[in-house]
Parts: C-alpha cells; sequence; structure tokens
C-alpha cells in the first residue's frame, strides 16, 4: 500500500472507498492530483492530506472526502467501461473527463 494509504481508513470509510489491491494506484494518484502534489512525492502529499484532515476547517475535510469519493467513483467507471469495451487502456482513458461528467 502507498506510503500513506494505511493512515487514512478513516476518510476512506467515511468516502465509501475500499482500497484494494486493484485500485489503490488509481486512488493514490486521484489523491495526489486533489492535493496538487506530483504523483510518487509521498511525504509531500502525506503533508497536504494531514493539514487538510487534521486542521480546524471541517469544510475542509468534507470537500476533501468529497472530492476523494468522486474521483472513486469515476475510476470504478472507467475500469467497468474498459472492461467491457475490449479498447487499450491507453484509448479509455483519454476519454476520463467525458466519462466522469455523465
Amino acid at each position: 500500500m502507498s506510503c500513506y494509504l494505511r493512515h487514512m481508513e478513516d476518510i476512506f470509510r467515511d468516502a465509501g472507498i475500499e482500497i484494494t489491491k486493484e485500485n489503490r494506484k488509481d486512488i493514490d494518484e486521484a489523491i495526489h492530483k486533489i492535493v496538487d502534489i506530483d504523483y510518487k512525492n509521498c511525504p509531500e502529499a502525506w503533508k497536504k492530506i494531514k493539514d487538510i484532515t487534521k486542521g480546524d476547517d471541517e469544510n475542509k475535510k468534507v470537500e476533501f472526502i468529497r472530492r476523494i469519493k468522486e474521483e472513486a467513483e469515476a475510476l470504478i467507471k472507467i475500469r467497468s467501461a474498459f472492461k467491457k469495451s475490449g479498447l487499450r487502456e491507453e484509448e479509455l482513458l483519454n476519454h476520463q473527463e467525458k466519462i466522469r461528467h455523465e
């Protein structure tokens, strides 16, 4: 599991997300995107996550959880469509934004 995901069980529970072997990389990438940190820079991502989730601003935490849930649901749609379509993954990911906003 990514260096910080194991510390976020309460956030994932609140978002209704189960981290699995199949989705952990996607969730990790989505979180990096949400906190605007380059992918695989775990220390900086974790620092921003802690600032958001442990800070005094409950609205930031609620928004963070909403965005994680939104990203996870989009990833589920993308993966499901990919499996059904027979397309190469790169082709499907090119349509990611369209699928997210359906």
